[in-house]
């Protein structure tokens, strides 16, 4: 759970993410992959909080493992923990990925801090040749602070495009279709 204080004793903290997001519309059954990184120096990988996918009405997310690495450097160890999460919509209409934010202790100020990375905004049209009801918001607050963040882009995000991932899902699914052929025809014969 990334929400409320967390007791991360640390001379800096820092939470990244990249973003991997079809080029023009974005139509159910299309992934958009999320890459969240949070460093710490002072504190090792294990000791980082999970960063874990938000239940979202309308949308499966399907996160990797996470990665942790620790690394001693001349300023102390360091701990980085990555995580990917592919977020697959299954109706059409607005949904938004909340904002996420981890709460650490600066141990050379002494005081409490937090980071945060923005709510995100997506509109979903319906797979080609079919109609789908939208998703209907909610809650209405979230719905206007998420229209403000729309605009908004952090320093810390970047854009890139679907890329490989939409190729990789076809080439599963026709994997998985042939398994379960081959095994229908063992199974009949």
């Amino acid at each position: 759970d990334n929400k409320g204080p967390h007791w991360l004793p640390a001379k800096q903290l820092d939470l990244g993410e990249e973003w991997d997001v079809p080029e023009n519309e974005i139509r159910v059954g299309e992934p958009i992959t999320r890459s969240l990184e949070l460093s710490a120096l002072g504190l090792t990988a294990e000791q980082l909080p999970d960063l874990n996918a938000p239940e979202i009405k309308g949308v499966n997310s399907y996160p990797d493992q996470p990665q942790n690495i620790t690394k001693d450097t001349n300023d102390g160890v360091v701990g980085r923990k990555t995580r990917r999460i592919a977020f697959v919509p299954t109706q059409a209409g607005e949904f938004t990925i909340p904002a996420m934010e981890v709460f650490w202790w600066h141990t050379g100020k002494n005081q409490q801090q937090r980071v945060e990375l923005p709510a995100r905004s997506f509109s979903i049209l319906a797979a080609e040749g079919v109609t789908s009801a939208p998703v209907e918001p909610e809650n209405e607050s979230l719905d206007k602070a998420s229209e403000d963040q729309k605009s908004a882009v952090s320093p810390s995000t970047k854009i890139k495009t679907a890329g490989y991932w939409p190729w990789i899902t076809l080439v599963m699914a026709l994997l998985w279709l042939s398994t379960l052929a081959l095994w229908f025809r063992e199974r009949v014969s």
